[in-house]
């Protein structure tokens, strides 16, 4: 149904009529400038916390193993252990499989997250186009014809672009320690897609539609990968029901909540039956009775609008950002709380804060338009990202930056803004479905400065993205050359039938350690041995053979 939507609708804004190939062909053009922007970033080694991940699973060495061992790792956490109450079996899980099928390939982990930001890019648009297909066909039987909104011809790809390339949101992206969170949230898109694609059809409020299971088991999935997708999941039931009441009747209605409700039960179960199983295996946390103490503190407040500038804010000044290294982290600078930005105000800064007002005020007079016809859906579609990003802003602002509060709780952890900014985007972009059509010159050309201000912040990000993925790798060059030489000896020998290696340090160019061990006999460890075959030593960012012990040798070392 909402494909025929599409085809029956002209797309039109004053940029002309666009082609069916206009879609596809951006999309084509979209994933290969993320590829060749982020390119830098296959150079980069393991950071952070993932080092504590691989140091805990340096004996496991198979798929099936791997998952076993580390599927409830905020539980069986021996290094720096921590955070007990989260239960993410799907996010470790995935990290397990990357550690026992990818080891030391660098190029191919760093990949993995560079394709699942692609594949949130192609899932944003889609749902932001969803969107207006949404509430046209709801609009329908009301007054016909709907002249098409000015959202329905540049803005989503004007959007989805700038979400796409914007340096704020760097870190979730080149961290492989993150791709869990990617994941999660492709989880979600999708099954946001597939709830709408459902209730934009004939079948809206049937419970055995396809694309109805589709969202459910998407959304069960995603719980189990970041626990914010139980949240999502009851806020989405309750969405639904909203949305099929007047049509299917109130035990329609509840069947809905009841069913989207059960992920978060079953979540929960799932949750304390391994807390259970785990138990005696760490020290719980315990951080409840301290979160609610802090809950009604002023820091709260502080903190959340510290959160609100910091994630849907200074994404639009790229040229105040500022970043830099710590604590094998990517950190970015809070523009508008911490830093004396008027120092560093130049003209792009008043062009980008122009841009800013123009996109508000837009969504301003949009959302008096909703006001004004009294519409029910976009004030739905709204209130279901409201919330589900409130409860994003709530986990972290209550659970993160008030447990750990001071100047860098931001700074150092930017990845937050990746989802931030996407649920921003998603309100704003449905804001804009009460836009009238667009009339008079002065309007026009505000509404056209707004279209071009946002593509010129893309490719402002853009560059600067690449910028900071090329300093990171070389900036991060001692740790990932040594990683690089023995992966590619690796690669070379692996077939052999008695192949073993050790790497003779004191021969060898410095190698980084972590946790008192080579970063390369962590990552390597499935071939290390000290009566190995081969003795290497790392010189100059390539591996050399020392010596090459013949088979009867092996044999007698091994006795």
């Amino acid at each position: 149904m909402d494909g025929a939507i599409f085809r029956n609708f002209s797309i039109q804004n004053g940029f002309g009529f666009w082609k069916p190939s206009f879609d596809l062909l951006y999309r084509l053009a979209l994933v290969a400038t993320i590829a060749v922007i982020y390119a830098p970033s296959l150079r980069h080694p393991p950071r952070a916390d993932h080092w504590c991940f691989l140091n805990d699973t340096v004996s496991h060495h198979e798929v099936l193993d791997a998952v076993e061992s580390s599927y409830s790792y905020t539980r069986t956490r021996q290094t720096l252990p921590g955070d007990t109450g989260l239960y993410r079996p799907v996010l470790f899980g995935l990290l397990a499989v990357e550690r026992a099928l990818l080891e030391g390939d660098l190029k191919s982990t760093q990949m993995i997250g560079v394709i699942l930001h692609s594949c949130v890019c192609l899932l944003l648009l889609s749902l932001l186009r969803r969107i207006e297909t949404v509430i046209r066909f709801h609009r329908q039987p009301q007054t016909a014809p709907i002249p098409a909104p000015p959202t329905s011809s540049f803005l989503p790809y004007a959007m989805t672009a700038f979400f796409a390339l914007s340096p704020a949101i760097v870190e979730m992206v080149i961290w492989s320690h993150l791709h869990g969170y990617l994941l999660f949230v492709v989880l979600m898109l999708g099954s946001v897609n597939l709830l709408f694609r459902h209730i934009s059809g004939p079948g809206a409020g049937n419970l055995l539609c396809a694309n109805l299971w589709g969202g459910l088991i998407l959304a069960l999935v995603s719980a189990f990968t970041y626990e914010l997708g139980q949240f999502y999941a009851v806020v989405v039931g309750f969405f639904l029901a909203a949305v099929v009441y007047p049509r299917n009747g109130g035990i329609r209605a509840l069947g809905l909540v009841a069913v989207f409700v059960g992920v978060m039960i079953l979540y929960q179960a799932a949750n304390k039956h391994d807390f259970r199983l785990h138990r005696g295996q760490f020290t719980p946390d315990n951080h409840l009775p301290e979160i609610e103490r802090n809950a009604l503190k002023i820091h709260t407040l502080t903190h959340s609008a510290r959160f609100v500038l910091y994630t849907n804010v200074q994404p639009f000044c790229p040229s105040l950002l500022r970043f830099w290294a710590s604590g094998d982290r990517l950190n970015v600078n809070e523009v508008f709380w911490l830093d004396p930005i008027l120092d560093r105000c130049g003209f792009r800064d008043v062009g980008f804060a122009l841009l800013f007002a123009l996109f508000v005020s837009f969504g301003m007079v949009g959302l008096w338009g909703l006001l004004r016809r009294g519409e029910r859906l976009p004030f739905l579609i709204i209130l279901l990202f409201f919330g589900t990003c409130s409860v994003y802003a709530a986990l972290n602002i209550l659970g993160r930056m008030n447990l750990r509060p001071g100047p860098d709780c931001l700074c150092s952890n930017s990845y937050y803004s990746y989802m931030g900014l996407l649920f921003g985007l998603t309100i704003w972009c449905t804001l804009m479905q009460g836009l009238p059509r667009i009339k008079g010159y002065p309007t026009t050309v505000a509404w056209k400065a707004m279209l071009v201000g946002l593509v010129a912040l893309t490719i402002h990000g853009g560059i600067q993205v690449r910028l900071i993925n090329s300093r990171f790798s070389d900036l991060m060059l001692g740790m990932s050359a040594p990683i690089r030489a023995v992966h590619k000896f690796v690669q070379q020998h692996r077939n052999e039938q008695d192949f073993s290696l050790t790497i003779d340090y004191r021969s060898s160019d410095p190698v980084p350690m972590r946790y008192g061990k080579p970063v390369t006999d962590m990552i390597f460890s499935r071939w290390i041995d000290p009566n190995a075959k081969y003795r290497i030593a790392i010189r100059h960012r390539a591996a050399v053979v020392i010596e090459v012990r013949a088979p009867e040798n092996l044999a007698q070392a091994s006795q």
